[in-house]
């Protein structure tokens, strides 16, 4: 349960947020605002976990007051009601604002914030109570999806294991759409997103000569929330949008999202573009899709040996065999044979995928499991890590790469 301080926030979002249930809810106009520091010395025991701060006050005001906030107890989440807009996503965050949102916000990312301020105050009392040794500390993930050929189902692999992972992580698990001309993961995943990669590819264009470390706040801001309980950075409408792209660009932007996430997932584009070299530069982990084309089979085997030569193979390497068929002629060793690699997780062809996708509605969010969804899940699984000797948790069958 979150405690939920609201200050002057207009009725109707008020109302939404209160309705909301599994949480305390206490609500004061811009006059009671003190109330706060009232509410935690008398004794209520009310220190909030997240704070509104409406928009029936002036911004310079709300700013004020998020700052003596932020100064007395900085791990309060601070969301600012306003409309976003660059110049004012700056100033704040230069106060400790987390989040600028406007009244329009639905109510599903509404219920994400809650769940995530609940969830961060419940980790960091883990935290404070039983810190673990560094050793024994669950590091993140970076993932990049890639293949050297397009039609493996990358993109289907990419957004199925996201929500696997979503399930490890609730609330701490983003995915990037970095095929930058023709990324589909909000068509896979049935989102009509505001904003876009484009428009955060802008944003830290702007920010470059900024000294702050990570600009976590604007970066946020161009998120969608899925209702499996995850984010998603969605891919461009225009395959021109993203022409001016740097791989200098794809980094920082990578950088940022690793350190406030613990899965990131990154949707690649075929080959191996500039974006996908930047973002292999900031990787923990690889998974390599092919299919049982003898033809892609070796175009993985390439693509190893020129990442490897390059520097740029990540030390924890995943192999996925899809569209996996015993009619194709290929076994899975002779696929090893040609990539030099084991192939960790095999997912069979089956039409339900092509449906799921056509529908925008992943596989793995379907109540009904089979073959597919269980390979994905064993994939998913690669990447936990038991909390006690801080190792990979491999389970029965799933190699170590």
């Amino acid at each position: 349960m979150s405690n939920v301080f609201l200050v002057a926030v207009g009725p109707e979002l008020e109302g939404r947020i209160s309705a909301i249930s599994g949480h305390r809810v206490v609500a004061v106009d811009k006059e009671r605002a003190a109330d706060l520091q009232n509410l935690i010395r008398t004794g209520e025991s009310f220190l909030p976990d997240i704070i509104f701060v409406g928009d029936n006050v002036t911004i310079d005001h709300a700013l004020t007051y998020a700052q003596s906030v932020q100064a007395a107890y900085p791990s309060i989440h601070l969301i600012l009601v306003a409309e976003p807009q660059a110049d004012l996503l700056l100033r704040a965050m230069r106060v400790g604002v987390r989040d600028v949102i406007s009244n329009s916000i639905s109510d599903n990312e509404l219920q994400v914030m809650l769940l995530r301020a609940g969830s961060d105050r419940t980790s960091r009392s883990s935290l404070d109570s039983n810190r673990p040794s560094p050793d024994a500390s669950d590091e993140g993930h970076v993932i990049v999806i890639a293949s050297p050929k397009g039609g493996v189902g990358k993109s289907t692999v990419s957004t199925n294991l996201t929500i696997a992972l979503a399930g490890i992580a609730p609330m701490n698990t983003v995915l990037v759409d970095l095929d930058l001309q023709f990324g589909d993961a909000s068509t896979l995943l049935d989102l009509r997103p505001t904003h876009t990669l484009a428009d955060a590819f802008a944003a830290t264009a702007e920010l470059r000569m900024m000294r702050r470390a990570t600009d976590a706040l604007l970066v946020k801001t161009f998120l969608a929330v899925h209702p499996a309980g995850f984010y998603v950075l969605c891919g461009a409408d225009s395959p021109a949008a993203n022409d001016n792209v740097t791989g200098d660009q794809v980094r920082k932007l990578i950088s940022q999202l690793a350190g406030q996430f613990r899965f990131v997932v990154i949707d690649s584009a075929a080959g191996i573009p500039e974006p996908t070299l930047a973002a292999l530069e900031e990787a923990t982990d690889i998974v390599l899709v092919t299919s049982m084309d003898v033809g892609c089979v070796r175009s993985v085997r390439k693509e190893i040996d020129l990442l490897t030569q390059l520097s740029l193979m990540p030390e924890n390497r995943h192999v996925v065999l899809n569209f996996a068929d015993r009619k194709s002629g290929v076994t899975v060793r002779d696929i090893e044979g040609i990539i030099g690699l084991p192939v960790n997780v095999v997912i069979p062809r089956s039409d339900e995928v092509l449906l799921a996708g056509n529908m925008g509605e992943p596989l793995l969010l379907r109540k009904k499991g089979g073959p597919v969804q269980k390979s994905i899940r064993t994939l998913a699984a690669r990447f936990e890590v038991d909390p006690v000797k801080g190792k990979r948790r491999l389970r029965k069958g799933v190699d170590a790469p």
